[in-house]
């Protein structure tokens, strides 16, 4: 039976790097999982709208496919909570 175990947090972005040509693999905090990798499929493609989600102590809210065997998990959606532009 085919089950998807589909997770919705908000995390802090540490860092991201570049990942092939359209993706990056993304470091977040969560206050459920903690420090964790993800990986943002297509973020890097000059036709997305998440380009600008993923910078640095971005508060935003993930969702993703929560696979216990997968060392990088895959975000499915994401969204801007707060970009703290005084800060930055």
């Amino acid at each position: 039976m085919f089950s998807m175990n589909f997770k919705e947090n908000e995390a802090i972005v540490i860092k991201g790097m570049k990942y092939n040509e359209t993706s990056k693999i993304i470091s977040l905090f969560t206050e459920e999982f903690g420090k964790v990798n993800f990986i943002a499929k297509g973020v890097r493609n000059s036709k997305s709208n998440q380009c600008g989600v993923f910078e640095e102590m971005n508060h935003i809210r993930i969702i993703f496919n929560n696979k216990t065997n997968r060392s990088l998990q895959v975000i499915n959606k994401s969204e801007n909570i707060n970009t703290f532009i005084k800060i930055k």
